[in-house]
């Protein structure tokens, strides 16, 4: 009994780090959790985001700030990629030197971290 007892915890463990390692994002949509495993993260130029971050970022609160970096990212490479499986992470720095990172879907949404 005690070793089984030992046995599940074990397990319990090994699952949980091996979960924890691997889900770098959590969204809830409605009532479904969407977990998205292994983001692959490739550097744009500002020219290459979509239109809708493009609007989102001149009338949001750091459309006085530049850009000073932008990365496209996507989730699951086993699939073809669709809108819904592309972030857009944007770094902008102010005149201060001062930074702030916002996430963007396709549409220009900002997705809470």
């Amino acid at each position: 009994m005690k070793f089984h007892k030992i046995m599940i915890g074990a397990l319990a463990i090994v699952f949980s780090a091996a979960v924890s390692t691997n889900a770098t994002t959590i969204k809830t949509n409605n009532d479904a959790v969407v977990v998205k495993v292994d983001p692959k993260k490739t550097e744009i130029s500002a020219t290459e985001l979509p239109i809708g971050v493009k609007k989102a970022i001149v009338d949001g609160e750091f459309s006085k700030w530049s850009i000073a970096k932008a990365y496209k990212i996507t989730y699951d490479e086993s699939t073809p990629t669709t809108e819904d499986q592309v972030e857009y992470e944007v770094h902008f720095q102010n005149k201060e030197n001062e930074k702030e990172i916002e996430v963007y879907t396709n549409d220009g949404d900002v997705i809470e971290e």
